[in-house]
Parts: structure tokens; sequence; C-alpha cells
């Protein structure tokens, strides 16, 4: 979440982070708790939920690999 430059260390915005997953920006920026009222998501509430997602590109590539090497595993 954080990288340096020149020695100092700059923290990834909410919204790089989002970029970072191929979501769109603020996708995490708001939820609905449970009286089913809009609410904003605190940024560290935002992070951890980038954190623990998969990169849907990612995923994609991945089993499209797998696809290709079992068409190519039964021929």
């Amino acid at each position: 979440r954080s990288y340096m430059i020149k020695n100092l260390i700059r923290k990834l915005t909410p919204i790089e982070c989002e970029r970072l997953q191929t979501v769109e920006d603020n996708f995490t920026a708001f939820g609905i708790d449970e009286k089913h009222q809009i609410v904003e998501i605190s940024n560290s509430a935002r992070y951890k939920l980038l954190g623990n997602g998969f990169t849907v590109d990612v995923i994609v590539h991945i089993l499209k690999n797998i696809k290709e090497r079992i068409k190519n595993a039964i021929r």
C-alpha cells in the first residue's frame, strides 16, 4: 500500500488501490448497513476490502491458461 520516492514513503490512496484491482473508482466507498442505509466506508476498511480481494483480470488470465492447457492435454 505504500512505496518510496526519494526516501519518502507515499501511501497509495483507496482509489489507486481500486484501479490496481481493476474495479471502478470509489467502488468500495459506500456500503449498506444493517438498517439498509447507505453509509460511507472508512479508508482503512476500504484497504482491507481491496487487500482481501482477487484481481479479476488476473483470475480470467489464469483460467484461460488452464482451459488452453486442458484442451492441449486432451488432444
